[in-house]
């Protein structure tokens, strides 16, 4: 997942200028996609946007977060859209989730 590299305050040095930063968006291009993907592929890709906008870029220490520390959290919320109907798509395979470290993440 490629929001992951995004740091939404980067290039804002001020921290005043920080907090006036309210929240981010997801964004799913209409040409490449119709009603048939949409929850699909935008409520999978909102979750992690959401991540990584309430928490940041970095941990608490300074140190930039990887897709595998935030994997069981965006896998756990997928499986909660399902459990709603929506027919958001998998992030990994199942079995990569059910057996947490042994597949390579993006």
């Amino acid at each position: 997942m490629k929001v992951y590299s995004f740091d939404p305050l980067a290039n804002i040095t001020d921290p005043a200028q920080q907090k006036l930063v309210l929240g981010g968006e997801a964004l799913l291009w209409s040409e490449q996609s119709d009603d048939t993907v949409l929850d699909g592929r935008l409520w999978p890709r909102a979750a992690a946007v959401a991540e990584t906008t309430w928490s940041g870029k970095k941990d608490a220490s300074g140190r930039v977060r990887t897709t595998a520390e935030v994997a069981s959290r965006l896998h756990e919320q997928r499986f909660r859209m399902v459990g709603r109907g929506i027919a958001a798509e998998p992030m990994q395979p199942v079995w990569c989730v059910r057996n947490p470290g042994h597949c390579n993440l993006p």
